[in-house]
């Protein structure tokens, strides 16, 4: 990592580099939230500032990512480096994390930012009580639902406080476009839950 750095400050890079200028439309494609593909529990949020994205990963402070040119930024650290990969129809399918002490890590878009849901004119009061527990929908995939400010909120792929907005009769939606619940109810307590995003749906059960 010593020795990067020193090839980095002999080469001028990337202090000495100069960003290419993307429109703000351009660097809003980049903005929401991804998921480390071969560790489910890593996340990394993009949002936009300026002339540039700020990236931040888990418990780590935010950094600043500049672009180079449409499909490569310098950042967000030291020696690092995003390359963009996109889907066929040209929008941003995952980035790809180069580090030059570390190697590649592939990070796949799974939320974009979007206005809130707007939940029906008549959206059915709910009982919090009845959802709040620990739901287990894979192997090493848990989301916790609890109560926060009165209001429904998950915490699931290290996002924490995600709040849940009632759309139907045990059925709730998330803020950010990440997907939707639907709660299976029996005697007055959920015992479990299907969760469905883009397009895939995951069952999951109460756990004690």
């Amino acid at each position: 990592e010593l020795l990067a750095k020193a090839v980095q400050l002999a080469a001028g890079w990337p202090e000495n580099e100069k960003p290419a200028q993307l429109s703000p439309e351009a660097l809003a494609r980049f903005a929401g939230d991804y998921l480390q593909e071969d560790d489910r529990k890593r996340t990394m949020r993009v949002t936009v500032e300026g002339d540039h994205l700020v990236v931040a990963r888990g418990d780590k402070a935010p950094a600043i990512a500049f672009p180079r040119s449409s499909e490569q930024f310098f950042g967000p650290g030291e020696g690092e480096e995003l390359d963009v990969e996109r889907d066929a129809d040209g929008g941003v399918l995952r980035l790809v994390l180069r580090a030059s002490y570390v190697g590649e890590t592939y990070w796949r878009k799974i939320a974009v930012e979007l206005a809130p849901p707007q939940p029906p004119a008549e959206a059915p009061e709910i009982d919090p009580a009845v959802y709040v527990g620990r739901y287990r929908l894979g192997e090493d995939f848990l989301a916790d639902v609890r109560v926060e400010g009165g209001a429904l909120v998950v915490d699931v792929l290290g996002m924490t406080g995600v709040p849940l907005v009632v759309t139907g009769e045990h059925t709730f939606s998330f803020p950010t476009g990440f997907g939707s619940v639907v709660f299976q109810v029996r005697d007055g307590r959920a015992v479990g839950l299907e969760f469905t995003q883009g397009g895939q749906v995951t069952q999951g059960e109460r756990i004690e």
